[in-house]
């Protein structure tokens, strides 16, 4: 059957938030995973409507809200970024996401040649303070600063480990499937929030690449471990062998439906040029 995609246009909240949700797209071939980040929100009774290109009917297989940090952890060969976007400090267990990874060393740069202004000073300074090239202490208790990430060197793993990444078990309990007509108009949610700093509605629909990433715990972190092969979180440089047997360079993959055909998506297996280009894919 040919590839439809549709997109889901800006969704609006009735209160006011700091940091809001950014459009995505689905297709017609299976469920997917979307999440939407609400940074800042204000607490009570919040309304969010989701909007939809074209006019067609859209089902939903479960919607669960989460008041949590959108934190991601990714693992590579030879070391682990974590990501902190929310607006406070988090902490992380690195045991518990990374089983079997040890020696976690921070980056190590150096001085900077060139004068700083002294508006700029206080970043310098953390940037100086995150990447020392220290060992990490107490890798159960990791402290990612607001609005910062931390890359670490790790124990190097072998080229067939996968890549981790953080999620959270939903704090609602999941809608069950539900089909409804979308026309442009808005389709109003009614979802009561605990508390800030964050709401995040996640629907699931028919596939799409996630517009982010899944909605990690504020406190325990579980690792989602899969036997695909592993794809790295950023895009090689060079061509590689497409579906058609061509050779293309990861920016081939935005035109078209061509992520569907090279990523892994749906029955379609992945290629060698959806393994190079990982950040692309996602």
């Amino acid at each position: 059957d040919e590839i439809k995609t549709r997109r889901i246009i800006d969704p609006r909240l009735n209160v006011k938030y700091e940091t809001g949700p950014i459009r995505a797209r689905f297709s017609n071939k299976e469920y997917s995973t979307v999440s939407f980040y609400v940074r800042g929100a204000k607490a009570g009774n919040v309304k969010m409507d989701f909007r939809f290109e074209d006019w067609d009917d859209v089902r939903f297989r479960s919607i669960s809200v989460h008041a949590a940090p959108d934190i991601l952890a990714c693992e590579y060969e030879k070391g682990i970024v974590v990501v902190n976007p929310s607006l406070k400090d988090e902490s992380l267990d690195l045991t518990k996401i990374f089983p079997g990874r040890s020696g976690y060393k921070r980056l190590k740069i150096e001085e900077p040649t060139v004068s700083i202004e002294s508006k700029y000073m206080q970043q310098k300074n953390q940037a100086m303070e995150m990447n020392n090239g220290k060992y990490i202490g107490t890798p159960k208790n990791l402290n990612v600063p607001e609005r910062n990430a931390l890359f670490l060197i790790a124990n190097e793993v072998s080229e067939s480990s996968t890549t981790t990444t953080t999620t959270q078990p939903p704090i609602t309990t999941p809608s069950p499937p539900a089909t409804a007509p979308t026309p442009p108009a808005t389709t109003p949610t009614p979802v009561t929030t605990p508390t800030p700093p964050a709401t995040t509605p996640t629907p699931a629909t028919t596939p799409t690449p996630p517009a982010t990433t899944p909605t990690p715990p504020a406190t325990t972190v579980k690792p989602i471990t899969t036997a695909k092969p592993k794809i790295s979180c950023v895009d090689k440089k060079g061509k590689f062998r497409t579906h058609k047997g061509s050779r293309k360079k990861c920016k081939w993959l935005r035109k078209g439906f061509n992520r569907a055909y090279n990523c892994g998506k749906g029955k379609f297996k992945i290629t060698e040029l959806g393994r190079a280009c990982g950040a692309t894919c996602a």
